[in-house]
């Protein structure tokens, strides 16, 4: 089925984390299309790794954001991510990085 796609530019943010066992992908998701709602376009792992001394598991996601009837604004974007940032933190135990 088609969907259409939005003809304006995209704003690109990440999330690098250090990330507790307990973890899960999708829950980081969930919190991410709550603030976002139809502006997050995709939500993409970009890297994944373990530290080799400390054993500590590490996440980096890239969040493309982008409505589909106007031009984001930087600042409009980073008020959300920020809400994002808090959310992982606080709900997931995340450590940012």
């Amino acid at each position: 089925r088609f969907k259409p796609f939005s003809k304006y530019p995209p704003v690109l943010k990440d999330i690098s984390m250090w990330i507790p066992e307990s973890f899960n992908d999708n829950d980081l998701c969930e919190i991410i299309r709550d603030e976002g709602g139809d502006q997050v376009e995709k939500v993409e792992l970009q890297d994944a790794f373990v530290h080799p001394k400390t054993k500590k598991a590490s996440k980096m996601f890239r969040v493309v954001w982008r409505d589909m009837s106007k031009t984001l604004t930087n600042e409009e974007v980073n008020a959300k991510h920020e809400e994002v940032l808090k959310r992982v933190v606080s709900e997931l135990g995340v450590e940012l990085r």
